[in-house]
């Protein structure tokens, strides 16, 4: 079941009890506040942010919120937990955050990784399409997929990246010091798959949900996994090759991938010169996939199959659970 490493909620104004109004920015209209802001990056972001004016209130955090608890991920099962730790800052309390609209969030499943780079390199060698969706891979080492949309409301972005690593870094040390005694909790499960969905449209789409709310988002992870469907739409299916050695036209594929660096977007565009527009590319890639998937192999790479099955994860949510916190 996927979990959530970053969440943006919208509940009424009046959800929020300020305890202690000198901590919060104010903004004055006249002799009246109509906003409140309160900001902090550490030991977790918290962002909150009162409008009295729309009568809404806006509050983004991170999955550190979690503390020492944070490689479990914001689930159903610690909800309250997180509330409880932001309660814990003395500043306000939110009332009724179960009903509170969920706009955007990063769900996340961290899983115990063999193929390392090989996931990326493979994805990025058999998009599904080419045109609808693109890869790239960041300076920081972290690998992205994205569809190829301009309205926010369509836009869906996959990013692969080792978490182990990142947590090893500088910036992260403090937290690991003061919440797991300098040990990295992510050893054993040390790639992260991160969907990210910025709209109410995108959440409802990937949950399959009719209402954003928290409590409904918390729940669709017990029947969907939406970094899976993701990951079968842009897989391609016939990534898996059947090669067969001693062809010319093998030889002249190889040379074609060699010349492009092996890199299936290069070739894609070199080609389209000697097709008509109405060619299906899927089809004249077909055999430049397979030879890029059997290079792969040879080299203890991965196929659709083994990374659909890496992120392919049991629901952990019972009866029990559901009840206990609709209480």
């Amino acid at each position: 079941m996927f979990g959530i490493d970053k969440l943006k909620l919208v509940m009424p104004a009046e959800n929020v009890e300020i305890i202690r109004e000198d901590a919060f920015v104010k903004k004055v209209l006249g002799d009246e506040i109509v906003g409140l802001t309160f900001q902090q990056e550490y030991p977790f972001s918290l962002k909150i942010k009162i409008d009295y004016c729309k009568g809404e209130a806006v509050i983004e955090f991170s999955g550190k919120v979690l503390l020492s608890e944070y490689h479990n991920l914001i689930r159903l099962q610690n909800i309250h937990k997180c509330f409880d730790n932001i309660h814990s800052l003395e500043i306000c309390k939110m009332h009724h955050y179960l009903s509170a609209d969920v706009t955007k969030l990063d769900a996340t499943i961290d899983v115990n990784n063999p193929y390392n780079k090989s996931i990326s390199e493979f994805i990025e060698c058999n998009l599904s399409s080419y045109r609808k969706y693109h890869a790239r891979h960041l300076l920081n080492g972290n690998f992205i997929v994205e569809k190829n949309v301009t309205s926010k409301q369509c836009k869906k972005r996959l990013t692969i990246y080792n978490k182990y690593f990142e947590m090893d870094k500088a910036n992260h040390r403090r937290f690991l010091k003061e919440y797991y005694s300098n040990e990295n909790p992510f050893v054993n499960k040390n790639w992260r798959f991160e969907l990210n969905l910025n709209s109410k449209e995108q959440i409802r789409s990937s949950l399959g949900i009719i209402d954003t709310k928290l409590i409904d988002v918390l729940l669709s992870a017990q029947r969907c996994n939406p970094i899976y469907d993701f990951l079968s739409d842009i897989i391609d299916e016939e990534s898996t090759p059947i090669i067969e050695n001693g062809k010319k036209k093998d030889y002249h594929v190889y040379l074609t991938l060699k010349d492009c660096d092996y890199d299936i977007k290069k070739v894609e565009t070199k080609l389209r010169q000697y097709h008509s527009k109405k060619t299906k590319m899927r089809t004249v890639l077909k055999p430049y996939r397979q030879m890029l998937s059997a290079i792969s192999d040879r080299m203890g790479g991965c196929s659709r199959d083994k990374i659909l099955n890496l992120i392919k994860t049991e629901t952990q949510i019972t009866s029990k659970m559901i009840l206990e916190e609709l209480r």
